[in-house]
């Protein structure tokens, strides 16, 4: 097993004792969360990269960009994401490219503006019950439905087809496989056991909007679930889970601390968070008892370069905390969200 050591401190962080390249892990690695906590290290810009590049986007009566807007950065766009709709920018120089579909009952329309692209065929996928997935080209231009088993939580498509994961909060989550017309292929069981608690135990449900957790969708929300016994589920169920790099998928669970490699409708390992001490087991993740020293890596992005991951100690900080706002203050308080860098 290949080892990195991280220092970081809670607000943003930064990788620094590094000896292996990310670009070149094709084997078993480990993220050291434990050594990292000792050695706290304020983060710069410049460990991010040489320059800084600000692209002012744009802004005309046709692309006017709402409240808490969600972006996507692709290869040469972006994509900017609001409750209401989808804008398409030119990523080398800000120019508005299109407005991308609408949420309607009519035949083109889509259920909400939470899309997924794919930048191999220049197609941006959104939602619409019972189980279609709407395709949009990067112009705006309407490109016919795909038709899935069920609507997916998240999804990630390449050129050999669409890999769907499946979580609502209350099942055992899954992974499946369709050709790029939505032939059914396969399906695995995702890794995380499922809850002990039923829904008969729940005594509250609260949708929580704009959370920088689980690198959470502006507009989808963070579900927290309260139940009779005192415990707890804060889940995000349309959490970014499956992400490319280096023409492979890979994909984590959250309260989960292994990072998989999907190749040929199967999970490799391909890097474990150590938390060693703060470690907090997935069969205990509604446990509101004794978990404020527990870490959590509910985010993660790479790039060919880069590995980048959020850490959350005291998601449970408070469990007498009622209301969202209450609740929000608390987080901001006492959860300590990180940001790490993990370089060479």
């Amino acid at each position: 097993m290949k080892t990195l050591t991280l220092s970081f401190c809670f607000a943003l962080a930064l990788l620094s004792a590094c000896t292996n390249n990310p670009s070149q892990l094709g084997a078993q690695m480990e993220i050291d969360v434990v050594t990292g906590l000792q050695n706290l290290t304020a983060l710069k810009a410049s460990d991010f990269g040489t320059t800084i590049r600000y692209i002012p986007l744009e802004t005309t009566d046709d692309c006017l960009i709402g409240n808490n807007p969600h972006i996507n950065v692709l290869k040469d766009k972006i994509v900017v994401t609001t409750r209401s709709q989808c804008f398409v920018f030119d990523k080398a120089t800000g120019k508005f490219i299109s407005s991308v579909g609408h949420i309607g009952e009519d035949p083109e329309g889509y259920a909400s503006t939470m899309n997924w692209a794919d930048e191999n065929k220049d197609m941006l996928y959104f939602c619409r019950q019972p189980n279609w997935l709407m395709k949009y080209d990067m112009q705006g231009k309407y490109s016919g439905k795909v038709e899935l088993t069920g609507l997916p939580s998240y999804l990630i498509s390449n050129q050999s087809g669409i890999v769907a994961y499946y979580s609502d909060v209350f099942s055992v989550a899954k992974l499946a496989f369709y050709d790029n017309n939505g032939g059914y292929n396969d399906s695995i069981t995702a890794l995380l056991p499922p809850l002990e608690e039923s829904v008969s135990d729940i005594n509250s449900v609260s949708v929580l909007n704009n959370i920088n957790l689980f690198g959470n969708w502006a507009q989808s929300g963070i579900i927290l679930i309260d139940y009779k016994s005192g415990k707890r589920l804060m889940a995000s169920p349309n959490s970014p889970v499956l992400w490319h790099n280096n023409g492979d998928i890979r994909f984590k669970e959250n309260f989960g601390d292994t990072i998989y490699t999907i190749k040929q409708n199967k999970l490799e390992t391909y890097a474990v968070f150590n938390t060693g001490d703060y470690h907090w087991p997935v069969n205990e993740r509604t446990n509101t008892e004794n978990n404020n020293k527990r870490i959590i890596v509910p985010y993660v992005a790479e790039n060919d370069k880069s590995i980048f991951f959020q850490c959350n100690m005291g998601l449970y900080a408070d469990t007498e905390i009622k209301g969202e706002l209450s609740f929000l203050n608390k987080i901001t308080e006492d959860m300590n969200p990180v940001v790490v860098l993990v370089r060479p």
